[in-house]
């Protein structure tokens, strides 16, 4: 009996550790007081008018069947955006109207403390009414290089445990690709932060661009 107890306690150790080991890769970083410099979203949404989904790392159906995935930003104002979400599915263009609200999450501690609130907003909350239904959606932004990428946090524990990460890249940046397979020491830093932080264990497929899409 006392080897019974040893050994579920042995499990219940355990069991946390399976999930850090999960092939998710890092994506608590956008919490850390350390990539502030890289989480200005409203910064990062000024880069481009135009941005690819090219890839994301987990798995909703009515996303996977669509190609061509993009966002048109059709007016910045103070504390947001209204865009329009474009796409193929079944050989048809389609487009959604969304409005995007910024807003600030908490910062963490190296010692993984909360600090401090941000004075810049690194989160935005997105709602649509399309087929007179009212959605909305929680992103943060993990990292921008300000020029080429935003990859974004999904924050909904619905989504892959929460580890659900989204790259949207400019059409030149698309064009090039996030390729895993060429040696790290030439990876963009988007490249760089996407298979760290949401496939550091494994290379996902799930990209939805192809050089036949056009802005």
């Amino acid at each position: 009996m006392r080897y019974l107890y040893r050994t579920a306690a042995v499990i219940v150790a355990i069991l946390p550790l399976i999930r850090e080991v999960e092939p998710f890769g890092e994506p608590r970083i956008y919490e850390y007081v350390n990539y502030l410099q890289y989480q200005d979203i409203a910064k990062a949404f000024n880069t481009s008018d135009f941005f690819w989904l090219y890839r994301f790392n987990y798995e909703v159906e009515n996303i996977a069947k669509k190609s061509c995935v993009y966002i048109q930003i059709s007016r910045r104002y103070q504390g947001g955006i209204d865009f329009e979400k474009g796409f193929i599915e079944n050989n048809t263009s389609d487009t959604v109207d969304y409005s995007g609200k910024f807003y600030a999450t908490h910062i963490i501690g190296m010692d993984d403390r909360i600090v401090e609130e941000r004075n810049i907003s690194n989160a935005l909350l997105t709602t649509t009414n399309a087929e007179g239904v009212a959605k909305s959606a929680n992103y943060s932004l993990l990292f921008s290089d300000y020029r080429d990428c935003l990859i974004l946090l999904v924050l909904d524990n619905r989504i892959y445990d929460g580890y659900g990460c989204a790259a949207l890249l400019t059409d030149s940046a698309a064009r090039k690709g996030m390729n895993h397979t060429k040696p790290r020491n030439t990876w963009t830093k988007c490249e760089n932060m996407f298979f760290n932080a949401c496939a550091k264990h494994k290379e996902n497929k799930k990209i939805l661009f192809n050089n036949t899409c056009h802005s």
